[in-house]
């Protein structure tokens, strides 16, 4: 799967198979036992990740009202990425994840404001704190603190 999504094709033809709806269902059966399967939530980010960094899926899963957006799920992919992120505070690879994946929802105006909404900064403000040595956690907090505040 993720051999695919390393291009722009595979991260498209992915999103018309529904990749993302299956993750998502993935997520939310498996966060039940969180402890136990924090590989696979390590793997659901990741592809979560690789879709969003995508230019063209990117907006057909977080826009509604683009054309061919029926697997647009923002809420969603939003709170799927910060629940894996709550559960999962003490870990690197999973923080970084989570937040390279908030990020890039946050270029969305419905997912900026559902994190807005939720609160969902000071959460993730108190889990990359231990990582800040980090560059890429601390890279990943300024883009989404930033793309937050325009």
């Amino acid at each position: 799967l993720l051999k695919h999504l390393e291009t722009g094709e595979g991260c498209y033809l992915m999103q018309r198979h529904g990749v993302m709806a299956a993750v998502l269902r993935i997520q939310r059966f498996y966060s039940k036992y969180p402890n136990h399967n924090a590989s696979i939530l390590l793997s659901v980010l990741t592809v979560m990740a690789r879709l969003l960094d995508c230019n063209y899926t990117r907006s057909l899963l977080l826009e509604p009202s683009t054309p061919n957006a029926e697997n647009a799920d923002p809420e969603g992919i939003t709170t799927a990425a910060f629940s894996i992120a709550h559960c999962h505070m003490n870990s690197r690879a999973h923080m970084d994840a989570a937040l390279r994946c908030l990020a890039q929802c946050c270029r969305s105006e419905p997912c900026r404001a559902l994190i807005i909404h939720r609160n969902y900064v000071p959460y993730t403000i108190q889990g990359a704190k231990p990582f800040l040595y980090d560059r890429s956690i601390a890279r990943n907090m300024l883009r989404l603190l930033n793309w937050l505040s325009t």
